[in-house]
């Protein structure tokens, strides 16, 4: 658990890296345009992003030029683990790009979308969920180790502003058997998220990207129901090293790798009241590659699930990480 801990960032902004823009070896230049119609967006400052598996810095700084473009120089060549991302602060919220590796150089245009604001005083009644990933292992006494990650959608053309900056924005319920939830990077910044009376409690602004909110908990039981409270595109459900029911979603796919077992399950179009729930055939015993199997079966799930979103919602580029002050 602590390993995921350290690496879900880094996993998530691998899954992140995608097969738009461009990179030079030594170079990452790009554009700022607004989400809404792709018009430059000049003047704004633009910050280079260095992201590997253990820390993250600002590198470097600019300011967009009359048609949006900028250009930054980068210190590691083709062969380095690093990640490489540009953020343009717009009227006070900083807007990621998508991640990119040195060296790699692809057709298109690297873009940082940016959007006008609107501020909310209560929480909004019709916000969606994209898509829900869990990566369910065996637990140590007896239960399941969970990794969560929602896909909260955002309005379409204005990122949200709660105001005051208290207020919970969204919200929804966690398992009732859930023990020690604790929110993790990949997505909000964790200090963002609670955990009050059975709920996940998210207190951020929203931009039209979405907000990725991301969680592990531990259970006692070898049983796991999971409520939907929000309409719901898609729940994608990854468990690795056991056999288990699952009833409220199918079987997508499964795998064998170093002799364990990976089973899929995915449901769609879910409503509010709806349940998907894991029970264990066999009581599970505490899995040696279970965290090993939770990292493997996130980057598969935000990897798949970025694709699935990208075309469920007729877009031709990859959504970048959410927006955050």
């Amino acid at each position: 658990m602590k390993r995921l801990l350290q690496c879900s960032a880094f996993l998530v902004l691998l899954a992140l890296a995608s097969d738009a823009g461009l990179l030079q070896a030594q170079s990452l230049q790009g554009r700022v345009v607004y989400g809404v119609d792709s018009s430059a967006v000049a003047g704004v400052r633009v910050e280079l992003h260095r992201v590997t598996a253990t820390a993250g810095a600002v590198v470097d700084s600019t300011i967009s030029l009359a048609d949006g473009s900028f250009q930054f120089g980068l210190e590691d060549g083709t062969g380095s683990d690093a990640l490489w991302l540009a953020a343009a602060r717009h009227r006070g919220i900083l807007y990621f790009g998508p991640a990119r590796h040195a060296g790699q150089t692809l057709d298109g245009e690297y873009e940082v979308l940016v959007y006008d604001s609107v501020t909310v005083t209560t929480p909004p009644s019709d916000l969606r969920v994209g898509i829900r990933h869990l990566v369910i292992t065996a637990g140590s006494a007896g239960g399941f180790e969970i990794a969560e990650v929602f896909d909260v959608l955002g309005s379409a053309e204005l990122t949200l502003v709660p105001v005051p900056d208290t207020l919970a924005i969204w919200s929804t319920s966690y398992p009732a058997s859930a023990v020690d939830p604790r929110a993790i990077e990949g997505g909000v910044e964790p200090a963002a998220v609670t955990f009050e009376s059975g709920q996940v409690v998210l207190r951020s602004m929203i931009s039209p990207l979405g907000a990725r909110v991301t969680f592990v908990y531990t259970t006692r039981s070898p049983e796991l129901e999971i409520r939907i409270d929000h309409p719901t595109d898609r729940v994608e459900v990854v468990v690795a090293g056991l056999d288990v029911e699952v009833t409220g979603a199918s079987p997508a796919a499964s795998s064998v790798t170093g002799g364990e077992t990976v089973l899929r399950f995915t449901a769609e179009d879910l409503l509010p009241g709806a349940t998907v729930r894991v029970a264990a055939a066999e009581r599970p015993g505490p899995g040696r590659q279970a965290l090993v199997w939770a990292l493997i079966g996130i980057g598969l799930l935000l990897a798949a699930g970025i694709l699935w979103m990208t075309g469920h919602r007729a877009s031709d580029r990859l959504r970048p990480p959410p927006a955050s002050r």
